[in-house]
């Protein structure tokens, strides 16, 4: 049943960074792009408010690994290091960094695990509040991360 998930999931992050015809896979043009764009201010107070960010949180509900993976094919033009094209591109330094990853420790696990809660309870309210919770605690501990580092970098 996860892998039913996990799969119908992949298609629909492929499709959206597909979309529309002719633009650069995952590109801010794409749809996936797009939404980042929407998403990418909630997240700044975090200090992770970037499309390509928001682009690698919305492909990690299929399953964390994923985070890095994005992040590598949004950035990278060539051989690279993923760190020196956030810091190059992004203007990332060690507390964005730090910020981002706590975030992505503390957010949702991946779409199985959603979906199992939903299957074990029976109804997605319990599954909607584990991910908006998830979130919300990500969203919130990362803030604090970077708002109370900044005061003292």
């Amino acid at each position: 049943r996860a892998a039913t998930v996990i799969l119908g999931a992949v298609i629909i992050i492929w499709l959206l960074g597909s979309l529309p015809w002719g633009v650069e896979y995952a590109s801010q043009d794409s749809v996936l792009g797009t939404i980042g764009g929407w998403i990418a201010p909630l997240l700044a107070p975090a200090g992770i408010g970037h499309w390509a960010i928001a682009v690698s949180l919305i492909t990690g509900f299929v399953a964390k690994e994923v985070v890095v993976a994005t992040l590598g094919a949004i950035l990278l033009t060539g051989s690279g290091v993923l760190g020196d094209a956030l810091v190059s591109q992004l203007g990332w330094g060690p507390l964005n960094a730090y910020a981002f990853m706590v975030f992505c420790l503390l957010y949702i696990p991946c779409i199985a695990t959603i979906s199992v809660i939903r299957s074990e309870t029976g109804t997605w309210r319990w599954a909607a509040f584990s991910a908006g919770y998830t979130i919300a605690v990500a969203w919130i501990v990362s803030t604090l991360i970077y708002q109370v580092g900044n005061l003292f970098v």
